[in-house]
């Protein structure tokens, strides 16, 4: 399964730039969906777009409702579409998740939003006072927004603080949104801002006792996995027999999905975790795969942060492969 691809522009002025807008839809070989007084959408997946009321924006992703058993949003309807229209920012914080980018059009400018979580990538760039974001950072080049060079500053930041979001990326003039954050153009300008926040939550729990904290915590997870199990008619779960995947491929199964697990082993015995994989997997009634990593097939001239504008992974880690048995 490949990730959509997508190209959002954000501007003051939409009619002075049509052929420009022509050439961009060429280049970067995507379909312009979405057309505001300020936003131009181009995308490969229009069944990822629910746009909001009154020609005001759209999201991009996938979005559920926290007030309707966590079903997936296609279009927003009823009281729904009363908020969000009244106040999207607030509306997409405490009424929905998901992942996504929100793009919010509005006589004082256009609003651009990540999802807390940063579900879906988001690279942006700028140029005066408009706003090119986008899934991957070849499609704004492709667009001929963007020529960065090497920010060696950003990339020696992200080599020592490894896995640390930063906004900064190790492209000069690419910038990534960070989940939780958004962007305003407007008459003044492109600001940045903070809609969403962890210390928002931070010291206000109203629990009555740790055993109803631990039933309302479990009943999140389970119906979050189960919102998104509903997308997948067989999904594949890379298990460990640790905790966070174990908890993962039991909710796909108390959920009705038809789970599969694949465990990676190395020749070293503390990179074989089999015994444990295997016990979940028998206790949830699931298929487990052992794919072995095999040091014939690694590539040590193929990155695994190949095609992305940040430093990841291990520094002595290269491209490898599994061979699985069933």
């Amino acid at each position: 399964m490949t990730m959509s691809q997508y190209l959002i522009l954000g501007f003051a002025q939409i009619d002075q730039i049509e052929q420009t807008l022509q050439q961009i839809a060429v280049n970067v070989a995507l379909r312009e969906i979405y057309r505001g007084d300020h936003i131009v959408l181009f995308t490969d997946s229009p069944e990822d777009i629910v746009p909001f009321p009154a020609g005001r924006g759209a999201i991009f992703g996938t979005l559920f409702s926290r007030c309707r058993d966590r079903a997936k949003v296609i279009q927003f309807e009823g009281n729904q579409l009363l908020e969000v229209i009244e106040n999207p920012v607030r509306s997409l914080r405490d009424d929905y998740w998901g992942a996504y980018v929100a793009i919010i059009d509005q006589t004082k400018g256009v609003t651009i939003l990540r999802d807390p979580a940063g579900g879906l990538p988001c690279y942006y760039t700028t140029i005066g006072n408009m706003v090119a974001c986008a899934s991957d950072v070849s499609i704004l080049m492709r667009a001929g927004l963007a020529r960065p060079s090497i920010n060696w500053r950003a990339v020696g930041k992200s080599l020592y603080h490894l896995q640390l979001p930063a906004e900064e990326t190790g492209l000069s003039d690419i910038s990534q949104l960070l989940g939780g954050c958004g962007l305003t153009i407007g008459t003044r300008g492109i600001t940045k801002f903070l809609f969403w926040s962890p210390w928002d939550y931070v010291g206000t729990d109203c629990h009555s006792s740790s055993q109803k904290c631990a039933a309302d915590l479990r009943d999140v997870v389970r119906s979050t996995v189960q919102a998104w199990a509903s997308h997948y008619a067989r999904p594949l779960v890379g298990l460990s027999g640790g905790l966070d995947s174990s908890i993962v491929a039991e909710c796909l199964v108390h959920a009705g999905a038809e789970v599969t697990c694949v465990t990676a082993i190395t020749n070293d015995p503390t990179g074989d975790e089999r015994v444990y994989a295997k016990a979940v997997c028998d206790a949830i009634n699931a298929k487990l795969i052992q794919g072995a990593y095999s040091e014939e097939d690694i590539d040590i001239e193929k990155s695994t942060a190949a095609n992305l504008p940040i430093p990841s992974g291990k520094l002595d880690t290269s491209k490898n492969s599994w061979r699985l048995t069933a």
